[in-house]
């Protein structure tokens, strides 16, 4: 039910909306089970950003081939790891990543990938084809170098 909501609103938006506005939501309907609520949708001509109550936000890119805009609900995402619980199980290390907008997700790791705090991960992301974003789960990440590899483009 749920699903089918969002699915209805981000479809009316994309059909009424044309400019770059921001667009107040529905101050009293729930649409999560956590309680967020949409607070805005900002249309552009290449997609939409939808903003929720809980400081999150989702862009949502429209394009001319369907298939390719959401691949069985797999997208990237890029982080920098800020916890490691190390030896969770025996050769086994939880490794967590804080993302741009604040987001948390973890994943287990072998214990000799040496990952450090710093390091840049990035992931492939499975949405489980719902529009609560902290119930996404990391299927793969890669090591993307560190923050002491990006010093020298510092302002």
């Amino acid at each position: 039910m749920k699903k089918k909501l969002f699915t209805a609103i981000i479809t009316l938006a994309t059909i009424t909306l044309t400019s770059c506005q921001p667009i107040p939501a529905s101050e009293t309907e729930k649409i999560f089970t956590d309680g967020s609520e949409i607070t805005s949708i900002e249309t552009t001509e290449t997609g939409a950003l939808y903003t929720f109550t809980d400081g999150t936000g989702y862009y949502h890119e429209e394009n001319e081939i369907p298939e390719l805009s959401n691949v069985n609900g797999l997208y990237p995402l890029t982080g920098i790891v800020t916890e490691i619980e190390y030896d969770v199980e025996s050769e086994v290390d939880e490794v967590t990543i804080t993302c741009a907008n604040g987001n948390r997700f973890s994943w287990y790791a072998d214990s000799s990938d040496c990952w450090e705090i710093n390091d840049l991960a990035s992931c492939i992301m499975d949405s489980k084809e719902t529009a609560i974003v902290y119930d996404d789960e990391v299927l793969l990440a890669h090591y993307a170098g560190g923050l002491k590899h990006f010093e020298q483009y510092k302002n």
